[in-house]
């Protein structure tokens, strides 16, 4: 439940690095197909691809998975 991030630049980062490119590809359609949530873009760091969920989507976000968080990691879905 806790494998993500804040940012400022980009605002929520999945920590996806365990999916092939494809496998990203595939959820970042999904998620706007079935979500709204369509500023997704995906960058490889060290050790594979993540999402980065910007600006324009991470108040759909946040409003989608917040009841699902966990108190303790509400911190993490903070206004933006």
């Amino acid at each position: 439940m806790d494998d993500g991030a804040h940012d400022r630049s980009f605002c929520y980062i999945l920590n996806t690095q365990c999916f092939r490119k494809d496998e990203q590809e595939r959820l970042r359609n999904d998620l706007a197909a079935k979500f709204g949530i369509n500023n997704i873009s995906i960058h490889k760091d060290k050790t594979g691809w993540r999402l980065y969920i910007r600006k324009a989507s991470a108040e759909r976000f946040a409003h989608l998975v917040r009841p699902f968080v966990l108190p303790s990691l509400q911190y993490k879905l903070k206004a933006l």
